[in-house]
């Protein structure tokens, strides 16, 4: 039975949010997220973390990811704890309890609910979870991967511009049907820097920021945004280079680039998910084409990077 019971939902707000196919309700308004009359299947509430007893008769040392922030894992409960900022518990894929810091206003911890803890849920419920960006081009889901500030969120931003649907930011979870690799859409909001957002042209002072500790805007596209699953059409690794290139990877490159590049890979042997995990990628990787994209970091290129983009993803698409 999960920790948290339907009767503590009298501290959930009144609406209720669709997002990867997570049914959540939340004691916080989460911002940005469809709102969804379905039944919930996902608990977000505010409570105490750093008292429960999962959490200080933990019997493994933190996993600190970077000063300030550390996690404690297992199969079935995952805590993150920001110094100063708050602490969440992450039980089952269905239930999350958060204890925000006196000082902090619960409006600056939304993005950590929308990012690190939802990608938690989706690994708990069994998703390849994505550190990765993807829109729609010809039906099918075009997904960026690569590291941290490779450009991923960007360049998604510049193809919905050009007509390209969004599909999701930042978290792309990926499941099977039989041999079929598919998604299921996050929400319609693109976090940008200024200069990300100037390129696509607009104003940065025209867009909320992302929470008061990171200079990122929220940018909001207009259009259509379906929640409906979307078939994987292909993968594209973005690299930087002097010329705009795009070159077959190697199913053995492809495996650790993807394995790399997940939300939880740094975890898989405390939350005793290595043979599913890698089970996963080979599957993915088996299921559809690898890309390495190389480009230069300007935006005067753009055009030549979107028109090499969308000419690949169709040809993939086949």
């Amino acid at each position: 039975m999960p920790f948290f019971a339907p009767m503590l939902n009298t501290n959930l707000h009144h609406k209720s949010y669709l997002s990867y196919g997570l049914k959540i309700a939340s004691f916080v308004p989460l911002t940005g997220l469809i709102t969804s009359d379905l039944e919930p299947d996902t608990f977000v509430l505010s409570g105490s973390v750093r008292t429960d007893s999962r959490y200080s008769d933990f019997d493994a040392a933190d996993i600190v990811l970077r000063p300030g922030l550390s996690v404690r894992a297992s199969r079935d409960f995952f805590f993150i704890e920001w110094d100063s900022v708050g602490a969440c518990l992450i039980e089952s894929g269905t239930d999350v309890t958060i204890e925000i810091g006196d000082e902090i206003d619960e409006k600056d911890f939304i993005p950590l609910i929308t990012g690190p803890i939802l990608a938690v849920l989706l690994h708990q419920r069994g998703r390849l979870v994505l550190h990765a960006s993807a829109v729609n081009i010809d039906g099918r889901a075009v997904v960026f991967l690569g590291a941290k500030g490779s450009g991923k969120s960007t360049l998604a931003a510049h193809l919905q511009q050009h007509g390209h649907e969004l599909i999701s930011d930042d978290i792309v979870p990926v499941s099977f049907s039989s041999n079929v690799a598919e998604t299921i859409p996050g929400y319609p909001q693109i976090r940008l820097f200024p200069d990300s957002v100037e390129s696509i042209g607009f104003e940065p002072g025209s867009m909320p920021q992302v929470n008061t500790w990171i200079d990122k805007r929220h940018f909001v596209p207009d259009g259509d945004f379906t929640s409906e699953p979307i078939e994987l059409g292909c993968i594209f690794i973005l690299d930087a280079g002097e010329s705009v290139l795009v070159q077959e990877v190697n199913p053995y490159s492809a495996f650790i680039e993807i394995a790399d590049n997940t939300y939880t890979g740094a975890f898989l042997k405390e939350t005793d998910s290595v043979g599913v995990h890698f089970e996963l990628c080979e599957r993915l990787v088996k299921a559809v084409p690898v890309l390495r994209l190389s480009r230069p970091h300007d935006f005067g290129r753009m055009q030549e990077i979107i028109e090499m983009v969308t000419r690949t993803a169709s040809e993939c698409a086949k």
